[in-house]
């Protein structure tokens, strides 16, 4: 690659957004599921595809095995990036336990819950009626 078409690569790699998410998951389903109320999968895979500005994208891909134990294929890049892309993913996540009323309300949209009246979220100690 000669030097201007390094140039070109180098800049397009720093306009890639930031971004971390799962792109896609599968199942084998295991035959053999016995007394198990949920059979557990052979085998579990779910990919995570990432982009950041200079480093460009890529995907992560993850399988559990019946066994439990867990493979990552990290496409040659190294664990502090796997861990960056992970921190990334964890960042946009939203939780059940966000403070912020409109993120906890997506998240009970999402997962098709409602609070209890003790969620200071929902039914804040403010708003609460005397008596």
């Amino acid at each position: 690659m000669d030097g201007s078409t390094a140039k070109r690569v180098r800049e397009l790699l720093r306009q890639v957004p930031s971004y971390a998410y799962f792109c896609w998951a599968r199942q084998e389903a295991n035959d053999d599921a016995g007394l198990a109320p949920i059979p557990m999968p052979r085998k579990l895979s779910i990919g995570l595809a990432f982009g950041e500005p200079g480093f460009g994208f890529g995907e992560f891909t993850f399988v559990q095995d019946l066994e439990g134990q867990v493979y990552i294929d990290t496409e040659c890049t190294s664990r502090k990036t796997l861990q960056r892309m992970l921190s990334r993913l964890l960042e946009s996540a939203i939780f059940d336990t966000d403070q912020d009323p409109e993120r906890h309300r997506k998240y009970n949209a999402n997962r098709g819950r409602r609070c209890a009246r003790s969620c200071a979220v929902c039914f804040p100690p403010e708003a609460a009626p005397n008596g």
